[in-house]
């Protein structure tokens, strides 16, 4: 039947039930000329074939939608009669391709959801003739509609006391995409590791590579982004702690001093020997490793870190430091244990520990001030003769006219006695200008805190550079019981001028 004919009849089945309404008290009073017209079920449209087809109870995501009719249908109320419904989106448009309608999802279906494909029979075919009953199919993705879910942990939610070594299991209620659930899954702080998979895909195993921290508290997270074999994922997100260790008190220094001394060392002390080595004693147990590398001990004066050898007692309560060389005299330092230091159960000092000092001999030391110049004259040829300790300034040398060019001594005097070892290479003449025919030291002796000076000679107007050769290389005081030698902070220089 055409178009124009559905109309025709339409309009005049309308138009009788107007003129006979009046008379008609019940449907069933109307002639059958104005009751719809049903076509005989041979004659009515159907659906020869569906996917998914009718009688299926799982498919997988990507199944292919589309119903199969035996005729050719009207697009709008074939459009009109057919959706895709479900427990999660199944949006998607209709596409006609003969007699198959084909429903183009914009996404796959999501496997663990429940689907029903619907054709209502309001459906008609080109020549107007309706199903009458709709064509239902209703079907599930993937072979189960429950999510996986983690069944247990090990360590177990909020467990104390986990082992630094311990990995961290997780078993799930069936076998699961092994690549989902690894990118599902964090720890925090950060833990690097490797995953291993057993029991038929439902068991997992993260096994760190270093050991985990003390007295530290871990949280593993995996996602919704986990699914399993199907591809359907866990309904929630899954969360669980553990702490590691037991011990979650943090350390304390008990006291610092120079190896030796009664005293604790305070901070800005001063008198410290400058050959002391430092102990420092903590309350507990430390991890040798962090802790060394948090101590320092820094001159002040020009920011050097102290060389040195750390080393412990046999419970790791004492960690003791011995400078390579004599610390520098006369001068501060900074000792300093940072709270990267941790006990054996990985918690850190609570505070940095800091003591500044000062190396010198207030304390009784001997030899940890620098060695000075205290006195230095001429005492041959002729009168005794005082030489300013000042390169700034010429001492004027007056020799006696019978004695020009007659050797002659110079003796100086220091504050410590003097290590005789350290002395022939370490004082130089050298004659800067004049006529006379140069001069050299001919010998040196020493006695006490005195050395003797012996010049071959004096030449009259020449000028002389007299210089003590000063540094740990140079002039050295004796060693005085445990302390080494003192030296000069720099080369000390005086200079000379001979007249008659």
């Amino acid at each position: 039947m055409t178009l124009p004919a559905r109309i025709m009849r339409r309009s005049f089945t309308l138009a009788a039930c107007i003129m006979l309404a009046a008379s008609c008290d019940r449907v069933s009073d109307l002639p059958g000329l104005l009751l719809p017209s049903v076509a005989p079920a041979g004659e009515r449209p159907s659906i020869i074939a569906s996917s998914p087809a009718q009688g299926t109870t799982a498919t997988v995501a990507a199944t292919e939608i589309f119903v199969e009719f035996d005729r050719d249908m009207d697009t709008e109320s074939t459009r009109n009669a057919f959706s895709l419904s479900g427990s999660a989106s199944a949006a998607g448009s209709l596409r006609f391709a003969g007699r198959r309608v084909y429903y183009d999802l914009e996404d796959e279906l999501v496997p663990g959801n429940s689907y029903t494909l619907r054709v209502a029979g309001s459906a008609e075919s080109t020549d107007g003739v309706s199903m009458q009953i709709d064509y239902l199919v209703f079907f599930s993705v993937g072979t189960a509609t429950n999510a996986p879910t983690l069944l247990s942990t090990t360590p177990a939610n909020n467990a104390q006391g986990v082992a630094v070594t311990s990995t961290i299991v997780m078993n799930f209620s069936r076998a699961m995409n092994r690549q989902s659930v690894e990118n599902a899954f964090s720890i925090s702080p950060t833990a690097a590791g490797a995953f291993t998979w057993g029991a038929g895909d439902t068991q997992l195993t993260y096994t760190p590579f270093a050991d985990l921290n003390f007295a530290t508290t871990y949280s593993v997270t995996l996602s919704v982004g986990a699914t399993d074999t199907e591809g359907i994922s866990l309904s929630t997100t899954n969360n669980f702690s553990f702490q590691v260790g037991t011990d979650f008190t943090k350390p304390t220094v008990t006291d610092i001093r120079e190896v030796g001394n009664i005293v604790a060392l305070a901070d800005l002390a001063t008198g410290v020997f400058k050959d002391s080595a430092f102990i420092i004693t903590f309350d507990e147990p430390m991890d040798f490793s962090p802790t060394q590398s948090a101590f320092s001990l820094t001159r002040l004066d020009n920011s050097t870190t102290v060389a040195g050898v750390l080393s412990w007692n046999a419970t790791f309560t004492q960690l003791t430091f011995t400078p390579t060389d004599a610390l520098e005299p006369s001068r501060q330092f900074r000792l300093r244990v940072t709270t990267g230091a941790q006990d054996a159960a990985g918690n850190s000092l609570d505070t940095q520990l800091t003591r500044t000092f000062t190396v010198s001999n207030a304390g009784g030391a001997v030899n940890s001030d620098y060695l000075t110049v205290t006195a230095m004259q001429k005492t041959a040829p002729g009168a005794v003769q005082a030489i300013t300790l000042s390169p700034a300034v010429t001492t004027t040398l007056n020799i006696p006219g019978s004695n020009l060019g007659a050797d002659g001594t110079i003796t100086i005097d220091f504050s410590q006695a003097i290590d005789p070892g350290s002395v022939p290479t370490n004082i130089t003449l050298t004659k800067l200008f004049g006529p006379g025919a140069g001069s050299s030291i001919q010998g040196l002796a020493v006695a006490g805190t005195q050395v003797t000076v012996f010049v071959n000679s004096f030449r009259e107007l020449n000028q002389y550079e007299l210089k003590l050769i000063g540094g740990r290389n140079g002039i050295k005081s004796t060693v005085v019981g445990a302390e080494t030698g003192t030296f000069l902070s720099e080369d000390f220089i005086v200079y000379l001028f001979i007249r008659q």
